[in-house]
């Protein structure tokens, strides 16, 4: 990210104000996080998304710092829509607290017993449910997966499966489960096993029900999550296709060619539903499709060589982007 890092100097790009109108970069970007600027994670993206399109403008879209604008962008969407999912749960897992897998939210997340292909089933987090899917969060590693609902059951003592002899990789998962579950009690006063094999089902309370036994009773009393006060500069964005980005634009358009505004119909902006169903079959747990969102995804980008772009030299490749100026957006 180190291109992106300050913004464009006009000393050794003299041109660049007679092509980008709405200069932006990383360190302006820190700055209004910060300041609280951001209302929303749209807003975030907007911001983050000038840095792309003022990129494929003056350098094309072939460029090689294009690319790792794109990479940039495609980290903050994935990032982001972890925050969409639960704000609490991204939180915990930058800050990295110890036991922070084991800290309930306010509006505590379902446990689950979810059974991948070729896997046994697992003690998970159930954070939501979309197609026929959950949104499983592994106790033990931490790992994800997008699981058949059909295959997932509520917490129950019982294991819904034989066992014959247990890996010391699952006994872990299960202490850590425990300690979820006593750290509920502790916060909300009850937690209710289900019975053995009971179906999950998203609206399921059985687990914070104050009377198991007569529904009607209601449920525990949970934490209002406490609203965050912004104040909201929302910049309009400029709506573009990571797909095509790369392709259309490998020269500098000239002032009579270029747009004032960019006019793509579509974004990219994720809202917390962004498809991202994994196929691929995991390969030692039950859920290496992805992290929980407490690591950033390692994607770097080669370094230009031969002329720079619209900032100083380039030596090195771009560093990670630093997950902490994504989550200081929610402190």
């Amino acid at each position: 990210t180190e291109p992106f890092q300050k913004p464009v100097s006009l000393e050794q790009h003299p041109d660049y104000a007679e092509y980008i109108f709405h200069p932006m970069d990383l360190s302006t970007i820190e700055k209004n996080v910060k300041k609280k600027m951001y209302g929303c994670t749209e807003a975030f993206l907007a911001d983050m998304k000038w840095i792309l399109h003022n990129c494929i403008i003056y350098n094309g879209g072939n460029h090689k710092l294009t690319a790792t604008a794109k990479v940039i962008v495609k980290i903050c969407e994935h990032e982001m829509n972890e925050i969409e999912v639960c704000p609490e749960c991204y939180l915990s897992s930058c800050q990295k607290r110890e036991n922070w897998f084991c800290e309930p939210c306010s509006q505590p997340h379902p446990l689950v017993w979810a059974k991948l292909k070729g896997f046994p089933f697992w003690p998970a987090k159930a954070l939501r449910e979309k197609d026929g899917q959950v949104d499983a969060r592994f106790f033990g590693q931490h790992d994800r997966a997008w699981v058949p609902i059909n295959n997932c059951y509520l917490m129950s003592k019982e294991i819904p499966f034989s066992v014959k002899k247990t890996k010391s990789i699952f006994n872990s998962a299960m202490q850590e489960m425990e300690v979820y579950v006593e750290n509920i009690r502790k916060k909300f006063g009850i937690f209710n096993y289900a019975p053995f094999r009971t179906p999950y089902t998203p609206n399921n309370q059985l687990q914070m029900l104050v009377d198991p036994n007569n529904p009607n009773a209601g449920t525990v009393k949970t934490e209002k999550s406490d609203k965050l006060r912004f104040n909201f500069d929302m910049t309009s964005s400029p709506k573009m296709i990571l797909s095509k980005c790369s392709t259309g634009m490998s020269r500098r358009p000239s002032m009579m060619e270029m747009p004032r505004s960019p006019m793509s119909t579509n974004s990219s902006v994720h809202t917390g539903s962004d498809g991202e169903q994994e196929t691929e079959k995991p390969s030692r747990n039950p859920a290496l499709h992805y992290s929980t969102g407490e690591e950033s995804m390692d994607c770097t980008a080669s370094p230009v060589s031969g002329k720079p772009g619209p900032t100083a030299s380039v030596s090195s490749s771009p560093k990670p982007i630093n997950s902490a100026l994504v989550w200081l957006v929610f402190q």
